[in-house]
């Protein structure tokens, strides 16, 4: 779980995702820009699941 913005785009890479989205059209850069202004001054909580998988044979 991550509280902190900064943490958060530091191991999920948020800016950069953030950044392959208006490159692919799906935001604009305006928005995009919005969008991080906003993490990084407003509440922040964000919860990731990672499953990891060992196997023998």
């Amino acid at each position: 779980m991550f509280r902190d913005a900064r943490e958060a785009d530091r191991i999920l890479g948020l800016e950069r995702t953030t950044q392959r989205a208006v490159a692919a059209g799906h935001l604009t850069e305006e928005g995009a820009g919005r969008w991080l202004d906003h993490l990084s001054t407003g509440a922040f909580l964000a919860a990731v699941t990672f499953c990891i998988v060992v196997a023998e044979s």
